[in-house]
């Protein structure tokens, strides 16, 4: 009887033993992890809105903000934005509120069964750009190259600022178109010069031609007349 308890006990003691290893956090576990982490992808939206800044306020301003969307997150993992409450799934819809230009820390934490749970494995940065709000404007539409009218840049100036770079842009571009013109004019006028034995004799052999072919189409004419 008490061999049978013993065998028993020994019994018990490898299934504690094979539990105990199932559910242990292996390095084999937390390179599988890392690597579904390494194949969650996320893409980001700029989008603006016009905003008060205080309730009562009449005037409205315009301010950019992100929305970020994650695909291909696998159920053993839970994508989390660092100091935040915020979760990404693949069933929901865009994360929006994410501000202008913020670096945003993703962490991937395991969610399994055995001892990796709640570990991060990894993380993440997605830095998201500046969205230039002075790209909106209408003047944006007529100087797109204008270097404050790129649609992605950290540009920290006031209107009056904006304007005024503006005109200069505007300024020294009919500058630039006049001196272009000019250049073209003088390049004309030097391969003139250049040519001009060559162009002279053209010009004298094509008139010489058209007046021979005038003066014999007169006299085919004056010979039909007599007929």
């Amino acid at each position: 009887m008490k061999k049978i308890k013993y065998l028993f006990l020994i019994y018990i003691f490898f299934i504690c033993l094979n539990v105990s290893a199932l559910n242990e956090c292996t390095s084999e576990e937390m390179t599988r992890l890392k690597e579904l982490a390494d194949n969650v992808s996320f893409q980001y939206k700029a989008n603006v809105e016009d905003v008060k800044l205080l309730e009562e306020d009449e005037y409205m301003y315009k301010e950019a903000y992100y929305t970020i969307q994650a695909f291909n997150i696998d159920s053993s993992l839970k994508v989390h934005v660092k100091d935040s409450d915020i979760y990404f799934s693949n069933q929901e819809d865009d994360m929006s509120g994410f501000m202008n230009g913020e670096n945003v820390i993703i962490e991937f934490i395991a969610y399994t069964k055995n001892l990796c749970s709640g570990k991060v494995i990894t993380t993440k940065t997605i830095n998201l750009p500046y969205f230039n709000l002075f790209s909106l404007r209408n003047e944006c539409k007529d100087y797109p190259e204008f270097k404050y009218c790129s649609e992605y840049g950290d540009y920290s100036i006031s209107e009056e600022e904006f304007l005024k770079e503006l005109g200069i842009y505007q300024q020294n571009s009919g500058n630039s178109n006049n001196k272009n013109k000019d250049s073209e004019k003088s390049a004309f006028i030097a391969f003139l010069e250049k040519y001009e034995f060559e162009i002279s004799l053209t010009i004298g052999i094509i008139g010489f031609i058209l007046l021979t072919l005038i003066v014999i189409k007169k006299n085919l004419e004056k010979d039909r007349d007599l007929k």
